[in-house]
């Protein structure tokens, strides 16, 4: 798994994500791959060196918002009375 949390929180990640269905742990890595997509993609075209196009700017922020969505849903899933 990428970079791993300190001990012994990685091995708490390990047992509680493993104890899940396989079905959720694919729909929680769906929805965290997608809450960390907008972050790279800013980075890639900070990288670049060159200004932002506002084109590019209203996508990062779309990026950034649908990342929101997913974060609201992970956390919705583990507190229903957050939506």
């Amino acid at each position: 798994m990428g970079n791993p949390l300190p001990e012994p929180l990685e091995s708490e990640a390990e047992k509680a994500m493993s104890a899940l269905p396989h079905s959720l742990r694919l729909w929680i890595g769906h929805h965290l791959n997608n809450a960390l997509m907008p972050i790279s993609g800013l980075l890639f075209i900070l990288k670049s060196g060159r200004p932002i196009t506002p084109e590019e700017l209203q996508e990062v922020e779309e990026s950034f918002y649908h990342a929101i969505q997913d974060i609201r849903a992970l956390v919705s899933y583990h507190n229903p009375k957050i939506s």
